[in-house]
């Protein structure tokens, strides 16, 4: 069986967009902001799609 993936914040590479493209097109609605920060939520299904969307790179997958 495979492990779950799950989607990290590298907060190095994050520059905290007023408008986060990877937060509007999560089909999980998983990157949530707050205190003005991103991070990635408990509804992360791994999928992948955010990476594609940050100019930045700021998203990777973990196991």
């Amino acid at each position: 069986m495979f492990a779950k993936k799950q989607a990290v914040i590298i907060y190095e590479r994050c520059k905290n967009c007023e408008v986060c493209e990877p937060q509007e097109k999560c089909p999980a609605y998983a990157i949530i902001k707050e205190d003005d920060e991103y991070y990635i939520g408990p509804s992360c299904q791994g999928c992948g799609y955010c990476r594609k969307f940050c100019p930045y790179n700021a998203i990777e997958l973990t196991s």
